[in-house]
């Protein structure tokens, strides 16, 4: 079956296929997404591993983290379905938790080897 028999067009167009493409994508698009975000929030809880294990104290990136939300006017406590569907970076107080957890559970970050926080940061993912 032609795809544009779907829309009833009787001459192939392309500015009609480009719209017929993008009625077809866009569901697949939506399903898509929500593994892209989950990919992505979890490349931020490792950014942050990192970034923490890289310099051996949280408080600064807790700070930096703090002074951004301020910035963006980000809300502290999305609704779970919400950042679930829409958002690629985890809530702010949500990446705070996690710092303080992976603070409490190794007392503190590694400093110094560049290559030992490397690997800390891959392996704790």
């Amino acid at each position: 079956m032609n795809a544009y028999a779907i829309v009833i067009l009787e001459q192939t167009s392309i500015y009609a296929g480009l719209i017929v493409f993008s009625m077809l994508y866009s569901p697949i698009e939506m399903i898509l997404s929500v593994f892209m975000q989950i990919r992505s929030r979890k490349n931020e809880y490792q950014a942050d591993r990192f970034a923490a294990a890289t310099t051996g104290e949280i408080e600064p990136l807790i700070a930096t983290l703090k002074e951004l939300s301020v910035h963006n006017l980000s809300n502290l406590t999305p609704h779970p379905l919400y950042v679930f569907l829409n958002d690629s970076h985890p809530p702010i107080l949500k990446r705070i938790q996690a710092l303080r957890k992976g603070s409490d559970k190794n007392s503190q970050y590694p400093r110094g080897d560049r290559k030992h926080s490397l690997a800390d940061a891959h392996s704790s993912g």
